[in-house]
């Protein structure tokens, strides 16, 4: 967390600089600490957050930390996990630990006009849509972002990652018509739509859990790999 700290501070500083400082303001119980699945979680009480927020506002200093805020966090989502097995499960629980840091991520580009990054930022949550129940808001966040699309590589990952939100939606008419529309885009492989549609069939209806995720780890994965030499 203190690499992650260090890129949204306002100069130059490193993990070293800020670790001291998140502890004294533990010690003065200004920041809360808590276990997580995947190491300490730090955060600001609300009483606290609120009156940074309005500090922050008053010096006009506020849009330039959401924005750095923003930038790390769709980093984050975007790079590749770190797994020993399923990539598709650890990047789902890896983000959901940070569900409102992404979300405020997503505020943030959506109130600036930043549709680009929202949009990027919606992709990258494929996993978290999917595999967390969380496919309404997904779905809603796609919707907001369609017009960031640039190209067809971004309007076949677009609809791949409507096809995972619509599943966990159980929206039976938009899952299908984003099949649709990812097997119409030249540059998405037919063999990997299916993959995606079979590997979430295989999961949810036909007890296939372990087959499911692989075949969704290919699919959202060989997304991934292109978006990354793009």
């Amino acid at each position: 967390p203190f690499e992650a700290i260090a890129e949204m501070w306002p100069t130059e500083a490193s993990a070293d600089d800020v670790q001291p400082l998140v502890a004294e303001l533990v010690r003065l119980n200004l920041v809360k600490v808590e276990p997580g699945a995947h190491g300490v979680k730090y955060s600001l009480l609300e009483t606290v957050r609120h009156f940074a927020q309005r500090r922050a506002s008053e010096a006009q200093e506020f849009d330039d930390a959401s924005r750095r805020h923003r930038n790390w966090f769709l980093q984050w989502s975007e790079a590749p996990p770190v797994v020993e097995r399923s990539a598709t499960l650890t990047r789902a629980l890896a983000q959901e630990e940070q569900i409102g840091n992404l979300r405020a991520a997503l505020n943030f580009s959506a109130a600036s006009g930043e549709l680009r990054s929202m949009a990027r930022q919606t992709w990258s949550m494929a996993a978290l849509w999917w595999m967390t129940g969380r496919g309404e808001e997904g779905l809603e966040w796609l919707r907001r972002s369609e017009s960031a699309i640039e190209n067809e590589s971004d309007r076949a990952l677009h609809h791949f990652v409507r096809m995972a939100a619509a599943f966990a939606a159980q929206d039976w008419k938009e899952f299908f018509q984003a099949r649709e529309h990812c097997l119409e885009v030249a540059e998405q492989p037919a063999d990997e739509v299916e993959a995606l549609a079979l590997g979430l069939c295989g999961v949810s209806m036909l007890g296939d859990p372990e087959g499911g995720l692989d075949l969704i780890d290919r699919a959202l994965g060989d997304r991934a790999d292109i978006r990354r030499q793009r």
